[in-house]
């Protein structure tokens, strides 16, 4: 009786993995923004981009170039801004469970904006990781 019992039972549901953090770290005096992207789960995360060994010479450790998205502050809300990315040397990034990634953006033209990151944990892909909005005073 009871393996019937455990035959028919429902299954629990695992937890649905949250979002990575993206977080606006600063600005170099070359007018590039640093930012971080945290995973908060117990998981791995996998962003696409390209590592750091995929240039020449490789970035430094604990860095990568994600194909990021962003977003510009309109008088609507967000709006898209168009980017163009190659697909030399892209690829899966995996960001190991509670670990972080720095990388390097240059922003777009005057304006406030946002970045988004796309990630999947596993079979979950989740919606777009958006940092908060980035005040931007480019020269």
């Amino acid at each position: 009786m009871l393996a019937l019992l455990l035959l028919v039972a429902p299954v629990p549901e695992a937890p649905k993995p949250e979002a990575p953090v993206v977080t606006y770290r600063g600005k170099a005096e070359d007018g590039t923004l640093t930012f971080t992207v945290t995973n908060p789960n117990g998981v791995p995360v996998t962003l696409t981009g390209y590592r750091h060994d995929s240039f020449a010479p490789p970035l430094p450790e604990g860095t990568f170039t994600p194909t990021y998205r962003i977003e510009r502050k309109g008088e609507n809300g967000w709006v898209a801004h168009e980017m163009g990315w190659c697909k030399q040397g892209q690829g899966p990034v995996h960001l190991k469970p509670k670990g972080t990634l720095e990388f390097v953006v240059h922003p777009p033209a005057q304006g406030e904006f946002r970045l988004g990151l796309p990630w999947r944990a596993g079979d979950h892909i989740g919606p777009v990781a958006w940092s908060a909005a980035v005040p931007n005073a480019a020269p």
